[in-house]
């Protein structure tokens, strides 16, 4: 995404360098420029290379002394601290709401690293949903933990089991490696409460004994979220998990979503968590603690899928509002 917005740059003004402010490498394929801190080498070398324009991302390191000393426009973009107001700017762009709350003068344009250009469909099933209504009946959670990665179905089934000693519910369990559907399952036989399939139930719904429905089939796994109650996004739990964590898709339905510790720097889980629309756990017992919260609270549940969708809708075109801006 990030270099989806830079490819965007370059037509309209050039190619551009990349500063590095950070602790970490860069490992990207575009130039790169390091702008260190100490001796205040960074704002000499702004300086020095006379840029036309600068453009300061996100937290940019909270490195404020560099648009007082760039001889050029400044553009703050994602600006997530107040003193970026203070910092001299052209322009001080900003992700969501509770940003241009917080952040005197800035425009709300959404973020652009999300790259997008519309929402994803929504197809609710009333048939699929229909499968639950045992469930329903009885007022029992629906949790789904969503597209999980290896090391993070075993969390979930500890997750599951903790908030089921206090108040019955279902764990819906999506693992995306198809390659691991099956030696998954057979680990689950063991459990003392094994698991219903979703391509191979026999009934026209779930029977209420069931703990965990298990689905292994990727058209059936986004139909879900319109039947569950909250997602725990898969690749955010383990850090063994190296595939892409999908938020967008669960806010889209209007589904709350609580995000782990893992992948923390996506652009989707960062902005999502900067702009207080999903639900960040930390630790395992933090996990506990944000589904119990769902779990329990219905009213907390819609608020948060409904601000989380109107959040989302706004990202929506936010490049062309951010490329707009700077000139």
């Amino acid at each position: 995404a990030r270099g989806g917005v830079l490819q965007r740059l370059d037509p309209a003004f050039g190619p551009w360098i990349l500063g590095s402010v950070g602790d970490g490498p860069y490992t990207g394929q575009r130039p790169t420029v390091a702008l260190p801190e100490r001796h205040r080498a960074g704002a000499k070398r702004v300086r020095r290379l006379q840029p036309p324009r600068v453009v300061m991302l996100g937290r940019a390191a909270e490195r404020f002394e560099l648009p007082a000393a760039a001889p050029c426009p400044v553009y703050w973009i994602n600006a997530a601290d107040p003193r970026a107001a203070r910092a001299g700017c052209r322009q001080v762009m900003v992700a969501g709401e509770f940003q241009s709350r917080a952040i005197a003068g800035a425009r709300l344009t959404g973020d652009p690293l999300l790259g997008l250009d519309a929402l994803p469909p929504v197809d609710t099933s009333e048939e699929l949903c229909g499968r639950f209504r045992e469930f329903r009946a009885r007022d029992y959670w629906i949790s789904y933990f969503a597209a999980t990665g290896e090391g993070e179905e075993a969390l979930a089934y500890g997750v599951f089991f903790e908030l089921a000693r206090q108040r019955q519910g279902l764990l819906v369990l999506a693992p995306r490696d198809p390659d691991r559907y099956e030696p998954l399952y057979r680990e689950s036989l063991k459990s003392p409460r094994p698991p219903n399939r979703h391509g191979r139930l026999m009934t026209s719904y779930v029977p209420h004994q069931t703990r965990v429905y298990y689905v292994e089939d990727e058209e059936a796994m986004n139909r879900l979220y319109g039947c569950v109650d909250f997602v725990v996004a898969g690749a955010t739990l383990d850090e063994r998990a190296r595939h892409e964590p999908d938020l967008i898709t669960p806010m889209a339905y209007g589904r709350p979503v609580i995000v782990g510790p893992a992948q923390r720097r996506h652009p989707a889980v960062e902005s999502a968590l900067a702009a207080q629309v999903v639900l960040g756990a930390d630790h395992t017992d933090g996990l506990v603690d944000a589904c119990r919260l769902l779990a329990t609270d219905p009213g907390r549940r819609e608020s948060l899928g409904r601000t989380a969708r109107s959040w989302l809708q706004h990202q929506v075109g936010a490049t062309d509002r951010v490329l707009q801006l700077i000139e």
